[in-house]
């Protein structure tokens, strides 16, 4: 049973809302699902993930720029989507008296009520572990498509070195000092491609456990990725952005591409990296060069992880 077969059996039942500014003296209206459905605007959702420092967040500013479309900055949706699962799934409780169309319903919620202040009718979610969590997903969307950004991954460790002597507070460091190692650049390299836990290796696992879902048909859903390696975005900015339209089934949009912003940055300072998320107005390939940035063994170590061009 899918999530609109449910919402279908239950109609009649009712719930109850918080005060609107039309009647603020009220403390409480009922509501029914049907009436709560058609209070918060239907939107289109899709999904953006990829790799890190590949482009992501010029990406996003690019699609911004449509009046259609929002683009935020990363989201906490899967999260949520996946800790208020989690307390049904460990709450004994409510496996003594189970309402699976509940579950349903109040996941499904999360992501409506969390844009329910955006206009824009289609919504791309930005967190990059979306492609191993289709299952979460396909509460959002019945026609699951997730974007993802990559680049070479020698490329990636070398933009975070860049930009982490950029940094003296960056979260790279101030975990190496937790662990009590040596701040050299190649045990940052380390630290983003450790199991589990780096930024690099995090995204990279999510990536590679969508491709498997996809193509070794673990899912109803048929080719839901579409790899935007970094080097056609900056190089053929707009052949690239117009696949991106093809992939999604929308009409094309006539972007700037010699003024580009990024007017929704989350705040940055906590990962102590001030220009992590910058965009140029112009688009202009970064002068990184893995060979002279990156020690011999961690290019060793790190070459040919791009699985995607296989």
């Amino acid at each position: 049973m899918d999530f609109n077969d449910l919402r279908n059996k239950n109609k009649g039942e009712y719930i109850s809302i918080p005060p609107t500014k039309e009647i603020p003296n009220e403390e409480f209206r009922w509501m029914s699902n049907d009436e709560w459905d058609a209070s918060v605007p239907q939107k289109t959702y899709f999904f953006l993930a990829g790799l890190p420092r590949a482009g992501g967040t010029l990406l996003g500013a690019i699609l911004h720029q449509n009046p259609d479309i929002y683009v935020g900055p990363t989201s906490p949706i899967l999260e949520f989507l996946v800790s208020f699962d989690n307390i049904f799934k460990f709450n004994s409780m409510y496996h003594a008296f189970p309402k699976d169309d509940f579950r349903i319903r109040t996941l499904s919620r999360i992501c409506d009520d969390w844009y329910s202040d955006i206009d824009s009718p289609i919504v791309i979610d930005k967190s990059r572990g979306w492609p191993r969590a289709i299952p979460y997903a396909e509460l959002l969307s019945g026609n699951i498509k997730i974007i993802c950004p990559v680049r070479s991954i020698l490329e990636i460790l070398s933009s975070w070195i860049l930009l982490n002597r950029k940094s003296p507070n960056s979260f790279i460091d101030k975990s190496l000092k937790k662990l009590n190692l040596e701040l050299t650049d190649d045990n940052r390299c380390e630290f983003l491609m450790q199991e589990e836990k780096g930024n690099v290796e995090q995204s990279l696992y999510s990536l590679k456990e969508g491709f498997k879902i996809q193509n070794h048909g673990l899912s109803n859903h048929t080719n839901f990725l579409h790899f935007v390696e970094y080097n056609d975005l900056i190089n053929n900015t707009e052949n690239t952005i117009n696949g991106i339209y093809n992939f999604l089934e929308l009409p094309t949009y006539k972007h700037q591409y010699d003024n580009i912003e990024n007017t929704l940055q989350e705040d940055i300072m906590a990962y102590g990296m001030p220009e992590m998320h910058d965009v140029k107005p112009t688009i202009i390939r970064n002068n990184n060069n893995p060979e002279e940035v990156l020690s011999k063994k961690i290019i060793e170590k790190y070459s040919g992880l791009e699985f995607w061009r296989r």
